[in-house]
Formats: C-alpha cells, structure tokens, sequence
C-alpha cells in the first residue's frame, strides 16, 4: 500500500554514522546531498500520499506544517 516505513528506513540508512562515514566523502558528497534529498523528497510524496488517504480532515493541516520543514531540511543540506 504506502512504503512510507521503507523510504524512512532508507533514509536512515543513508545518514545512519557508520554508513555515512563509508558512503559520503570529499570526493562525493554533493552526490551523496543529492541522494539523500531526493530520498527525504521521496519519502515526503509517498507520506503525503498516505495522509490523505487515511486521515482526510489532516490533509490541509499536513499541507501546511510540511512544507516548511522539507525547505528546511533542504536548505541545511
């Protein structure tokens, strides 16, 4: 149904410490910044996605509270 459990987890496999001290160096990592927002961008659809359908009445609520900290997230990126 919504993978939003496997695009979180991916995540953190991204940015969990010892992966990242393997996976992100130097020479990659604006690669590495790339993959991980597009992961985080990812994971934000298929939440949107999930809290619509399930919860209607929190879509517009979602919709105002997420935006702003994905730019966030971005931006510190």
């Amino acid at each position: 149904m919504f993978n939003c459990k496997e695009a979180l987890a991916d995540i953190y496999n991204i940015v969990e410490q010892e992966q990242m001290n393997l996976d992100c160096t130097y020479e990659n990592y604006t690669s590495w910044k790339k993959d991980l927002i597009k992961k985080c961008k990812e994971w934000d659809k298929l939440y949107v996605t999930h809290i619509k359908t399930t919860y209607p009445e929190m879509s517009q609520i979602h919709a105002t509270a997420m935006k702003p900290l994905t730019l966030l997230i971005e931006s510190n990126l």
